[in-house]
């Protein structure tokens, strides 16, 4: 991850099972996991883009209990080469307790192709 072009380059590298980058409330170390209470929004908005368009990622959100073994929801989107502002409405993240949410925004990458996106915003709103 780095900072460059008005947001974050997560760049995930060639011939790897999987790879994500969390978004976090606190430190991702620390037991018991801290969290938040983002009950009174219905909407999470990412603003992304691709490095050159077409790049598939993965959105989650996690609850400070949830498992870590990539059990919970996330949900899928094909990006463009322009910023644009992808909403995903919370009532489908299944299983996250929105109360105690610890991982505010996942992107999760999959299959063995490298791609390159960024984000520069992470909003809820009601």
């Amino acid at each position: 991850i780095k900072k460059d072009d008005g947001g974050f380059r997560l760049s995930y590298p060639a011939k790897q099972g999987w790879g994500a980058v969390f978004f976090t409330i606190g430190a991702p170390a620390k037991r018991p996991r801290p969290g938040m209470d983002f009950s009174a929004y219905k909407t999470l908005v990412v603003e992304m883009r691709g490095a050159g368009g077409g790049e598939r990622v993965a959105i989650g959100i996690k609850s400070n209990t949830q498992a870590d073994d990539g059990s919970e929801v996330k949900l899928e989107e094909t990006l463009t080469s322009e910023w644009k502002a992808y909403r995903f409405s919370l009532a489908r993240f299944r299983g996250a307790d929105l109360r105690n949410l610890f991982v505010a925004a996942e992107v999760v990458f999959d299959g063995d192709q490298p791609r390159t996106v960024f984000v520069r915003a992470i909003k809820y709103v009601p």
